[in-house]
């Protein structure tokens, strides 16, 4: 490698502003990345404008001092493997990179005169992630009086907290008439420390699903009690999960633009009531995928080609909000269904008996104001450790908590999960609509 003399100093200075100005591939070829061992003044590319023509270098003495004839990309090109994450300096200006779910660029920091090159830095954006690894190490140190263990998620990987709550959610509060209607009265009377549907009604409880980016909980939700409660009434005979897809693209209460960014619980429950869904197989999800609310298609034949069979409920009602008529509904009938609130700390769930932490506050970049409703699935309770649990199916898919499960502290309305909950009412073919 051709080091310039220092008896040189306006040559050397005037390559330096030269090289500055250059950016793109030179070490980085369409065939191969030109990268060799040691000191190799053979190991260069052309690199040239109309101030003249010279060489810039690519092997790895480059690493000692990255001096300024070695080639702009090298650092990226040949040096990424011993680079790591990004750190404070980058070195092509333009240049992108994620850390965690933010974005960051690479921009003119200032000119070092004693090294006779411009240094550049990674300028990026600072919004919470969901992934908060400070948030996950500190509930897992136990620095709070919770009981439950935290984890990242691939799914989570490189989101937004922001985007989370718009597109991981979903369940827009119910109207204030709606939340305040009487809640159907129910005889209290059951002393069990642990209760579970799918042991009572086994093989006839379904399990998690999977909304993917759609903030559809309502639906999900909706659409799982539901098929819980019709496959408990006809002993197995209708026991397949219900078109949440359906109730997204064909609902008219849904607009295109906000499809899957939230919708309402009574909405839901109308149309199961009034138009009624097919099965998850006649009608596939797509939706957590797309992002999109989808067009309507007819159902005079399901997706394979079979005849579709409608499935209609009848009504849904409120079930009062204490401890035992939530517990006395679902050991007579099934699983209910919950309106949650989400904090950050709930999106790595990993198991155990979760209560919001409220360490989010703790971190100034990490604000706990970032909260949204979702809907969920309860299927019984239990306690672990004496502290007292709800037993509830969420829809992020089975690699989420528990097999897709999570266990939420009971008897405290932790989070809302008592304050509004519903049950209904089941049509079955050959018989009038019952209570189930």
């Amino acid at each position: 490698m051709v080091v310039l003399p220092a008896a040189t100093p306006a040559i050397y200075t005037s390559n330096v502003y030269t090289r500055e100005r250059f950016t793109g591939n030179y070490c980085k070829q369409q065939s191969r990345d030109i990268c060799c061992d040691d000191r190799n003044d053979d190991c260069s590319m052309d690199i040239s404008d109309r101030t003249g023509s010279s060489l810039c270098y690519c092997d790895e003495f480059c690493n000692q001092h990255l001096p300024v004839d070695c080639c702009p990309d090298y650092v990226v090109t040949c040096n990424k493997t011993k680079l790591g994450p990004p750190v404070d300096e980058c070195y092509l200006p333009g240049d992108k990179c994620n850390r965690g779910c933010n974005e960051c660029m690479c921009v003119y920091d200032t000119f070092i005169l004693s090294e006779l090159r411009t240094r550049y830095k990674w300028q990026c954006s600072n919004d919470p992630c969901i992934n908060d690894i400070d948030l996950i190490r500190n509930i897992n140190q136990r620095q709070y009086s919770g009981s439950f263990q935290a984890s990242e998620y691939d799914q989570f990987t490189g989101i937004k907290l922001k985007d989370g709550l718009k597109y991981f959610l979903g369940t827009i509060l119910s109207k204030h008439q709606v939340k305040a209607q009487t809640s159907v009265k129910s005889q209290c009377d059951t002393d069990l420390k642990y209760f579970d549907s799918r042991t009572k009604w086994a093989g006839l409880i379904h399990g998690a699903a999977d909304q993917g980016k759609c903030g559809a909980s309502w639906a999900f939700s909706t659409a799982g009690v539901a098929a819980d409660r019709l496959s408990i009434l006809s002993d197995g005979a209708y026991s397949t999960d219900l078109s949440v897809q359906q109730m997204l693209s064909c609902s008219n209460f849904v607009s295109s633009s906000v499809a899957c960014e939230g919708g309402r619980l009574e909405d839901a429950w109308w149309w199961l009531k009034k138009q009624g869904v097919v099965s998850a197989s006649c009608y596939p999800y797509i939706s957590g995928q797309s992002m999109q609310k989808e067009y309507c298609r007819n159902t005079i034949r399901c997706a394979d080609g079979s005849l579709p069979n409608v499935q209609k409920m009848a009504s849904a009602y409120r079930v009062n909000s204490s401890e035992c008529a939530i517990k006395q509904e679902i050991l007579a009938y099934g699983p209910v269904q919950s309106t949650m609130m989400v904090k950050p700390d709930f999106f790595v769930y990993k198991s155990g008996i979760y209560a919001s932490t409220g360490l989010a506050q703790t971190v100034p970049s990490r604000i706990d104001e970032y909260q949204g409703y979702h809907s969920v699935k309860i299927i019984g309770w239990g306690e672990e450790n004496r502290q007292k649990y709800w037993l509830c199916v969420n829809s992020w898919g089975t690699k989420w908590g528990e097999n897709g499960m999570f266990k939420i502290r009971r008897g405290t309305n932790e989070c809302g999960i008592e304050d509004y909950v519903i049950g209904c009412w089941a049509r079955v073919h050959h018989k009038r609509h019952l209570r189930v």
